[in-house]
């Protein structure tokens, strides 16, 4: 028997959906914020974004992640400045991600963020 099975939603209270979308290499959390306001923009699986100090900021997930071996790509953007900011992960568990925002010699908390989670 062949035929096309639609899905439009796909969830599970617990096991390998609840998180991770029975997929890998999808992203498992994603958040686009203002980090002089730590202001979600948009996101998912991420509850909040805590501001901790001047570049540093605590991404919260919504579901933790099975682990902390998961991968964080990010981007950020500095307002009024020139040049490239790094937008670096600080430490990794479960439940978060610290990131910390430089730019040259300091940090700074002013521009837009993006972070996406891989697992």
């Amino acid at each position: 028997m062949a035929g096309t099975l639609v899905i439009d939603t796909l969830n599970a209270s617990s096991g390998p959906l609840q998180t991770n979308n029975g997929m890998s290499g999808i992203a498992k959390a994603w958040v686009n914020y203002n980090s002089s306001a730590t202001t979600i923009t948009a996101s998912w699986n991420v509850s909040s974004v805590t501001y901790n100090s001047t570049g540093l900021f605590t991404i919260n997930f919504s579901t933790a992640m099975p682990d902390t071996a998961y991968c964080v790509v990010s981007a950020a953007s500095y307002v009024g400045g020139t040049g490239s900011p790094s937008l670096m992960p600080q430490s990794l568990t479960t439940g978060n991600v610290v990131m910390n925002l430089g730019y040259g010699t300091g940090n700074y908390n002013t521009g837009i963020n993006c972070v996406a989670i891989h697992r």
